[in-house]
């Protein structure tokens, strides 16, 4: 009877709840004992262990619930854990970028900063200033010492001036660039206090001539040195623009790459050549006796020419050609250089005597295949085919044909003339062995386009 009354009673309850209800109860797991639960101090005891296995299910089902949502999270956790921990530091590298951080940037410029070098400058002439304007542009420590006071000059070039060698030399600079005149070059590195330098430091000579340094650095300088001879076969005005295609002779005389420091000497070295490669030049790698060779010919001759037309003072017209511009350009170009320069590439360079002299017999044979030809031209005039000698000859034609010559040749011939007529004189009238009655001793004439060999001919004619 209790069992029908709460059963009946139950099902009243059931039926008063309202259906949403009863549908979430349908969905959701019990977290309530349900409502015979209450009977478990009640009177009867049949009841209790019913509503005790219902609350038991519940609470089993809920813990595992829990339990469930508890593991899902612990996955989670670990696996958010194990990404993180394997997660390297975010690294950004940009290329083409102008940004403290870009990777390339970094790397180039310490690079760079290895091939920077500190470089002295003994002599800050004309020429010494040329090179230290260059070479601190390309952000290279210049310092530099002189005879005269080049403070002013040197600072707005961004170099360091020192008027005691003791001072210079103190600095330690990696490399001494000897950029002093020809002549002074030997006393200049005699005074030179290089004890105070470093004994692994280069020097590197950029002299118009080469085996006269070559010998004299290895002569004075401690064997602990490096030695490095240049010639950059251009200066301030031909290099005043780009020095792109512009020669660079070089040679390694010495340099010292079995030692300790012999790979640092070495990258030294290509880091200073490296330098005027940069800029352009042709790098033209050829020993200093062959240098001497060619550049007598070249260089010195050039200088010779440059000068020769400066004393003639030669004008621009206003028909000038390019030939004749050319000439001019030239004539500036030497006309800026000292005739202490000249003269260093006449004395220290033993084939500038020999290429003077081919110079000279050049200009003779040039000369006399000019006055040869006039000398014959004159003469036929003067000496028609089929006459002996001078008989058929008239002073007056003779004056007639001289006024028409230059006076140089004027003269020349005339001498020539009377050298001629005493001659045949003394061999009894008859002309002497020759064809058409000229006094060549044989010789065929030279006709237009050749050139004869020359020949004393009076004043102003050639010499030998």
């Amino acid at each position: 009877m209790l069992r029908g009354r709460l059963g009946g009673s139950s099902a009243m309850a059931a039926r008063q709840q309202p259906s949403s209800s009863r549908h979430q109860h349908a969905h959701q797991p019990a977290t309530r004992p349900p409502p015979c639960s209450l009977l478990r101090h009640g009177r009867s005891s049949t009841v209790v262990p019913v509503a005790a296995a219902s609350l038991s299910s519940g609470l089993r089902a809920s813990a595992g619930a829990g339990a469930a949502a508890a593991r899902r999270r612990r996955a989670s956790s670990t696996t958010t854990s194990l990404a993180s921990s394997s997660r390297k530091p975010l690294r950004v590298s940009a290329l083409d970028a102008a940004l403290p951080f870009d990777f390339e940037h970094r790397a180039r410029a310490a690079l760079e900063s290895e091939r920077k070098l500190t470089v002295g400058i003994v002599g800050f002439g004309t020429f010494g200033q040329f090179l230290a304007r260059r070479l601190a542009a390309a952000g290279h420590r210049v310092l530099a010492t002189s005879r005269g006071d080049y403070t002013r000059e040197a600072a707005a070039i961004g170099a360091e001036f020192f008027r005691d060698a003791d001072a210079f030399c103190e600095e330690h600079p990696e490399v001494v660039v000897l950029a002093t005149s020809i002549l002074s070059t030997e006393r200049v590195l005699r005074s030179l206090p290089v004890q105070r330098l470093k004994r692994s430091t280069l020097f590197v000579d950029v002299l118009s001539v080469k085996a006269f340094p070559k010998q004299l650095l290895l002569r004075l300088l401690p064997p602990e040195t490096d030695i490095l001879c240049t010639h950059p076969m251009f200066g301030p005005d031909s290099g005043r623009g780009s020095w792109q295609g512009l020669n660079f002779m070089y040679e390694r005389v010495r340099v010292n790459t079995d030692c300790e420091d012999g790979a640092r000497r070495e990258a030294r070295a290509d880091n200073f050549l490296r330098f005027f490669a940069d800029e352009g030049c042709r790098m033209v790698e050829m020993p200093c006796e062959e240098h001497d060779r060619v550049a007598a010919s070249t260089q010195f001759i050039t200088h010779t020419v440059g000068r020769v037309l400066g004393a003639m003072d030669l004008k621009a017209t206003p028909i000038d050609t390019k030939g004749f511009k050319a000439l001019l350009e030239l004539v500036d170009n030497t006309r800026h250089d000292s005739f202490e320069l000249y003269y260093g590439l006449f004395l220290y360079n033993r084939s500038s005597a020999d290429e003077l002299e081919r110079l000279e017999r050049a200009l003779d044979e040039v000369k006399g295949g000019l006055f040869d030809q006039l000398h014959e031209i004159a003469r036929r005039q003067i000496f028609p085919p089929g006459s002996s000698g001078g008989g058929s000859g008239s002073d007056g034609d003779n004056t007639v044909v001289a006024e028409l010559l230059p006076p140089v040749a004027r003269r020349s011939m005339m001498a020539s003339s009377d050298e001629d007529e005493d001659e045949e004189e003394e061999e009894g009238g008859r002309p002497r062995n020759g064809r058409n009655g000229s006094s060549n001793g044989g010789r065929a004439l030279p006709g237009p386009g050749t050139t004869a060999e020359p020949r004393r001919l009076g004043d102003g004619a050639t010499r030998r």
